[in-house]
């Protein structure tokens, strides 16, 4: 599971006053993550965010 680590980058990204969130290529498993203002969330080709109802950060 990788929703810590998604949502650790766009918490520090937030703290910073805003930005980008890049996920390298590869196949991360989520659960629920809180997107924030001046955030923008980028996917590098062949990136996917695959939903898992197993794990919620709020």
């Amino acid at each position: 599971m990788d929703t810590e680590g998604v949502q650790a980058a766009i918490d520090a990204c937030y703290a910073k006053g805003g930005g980008t969130v890049r996920a390298p290529a590869g196949n991360y498993i989520i659960g629920t993550i809180q997107l924030k203002s001046n955030i923008t969330l980028s996917l590098y080709y062949v990136a996917s965010l695959l939903g898992s109802q197993y794990m919620a950060v709020l």
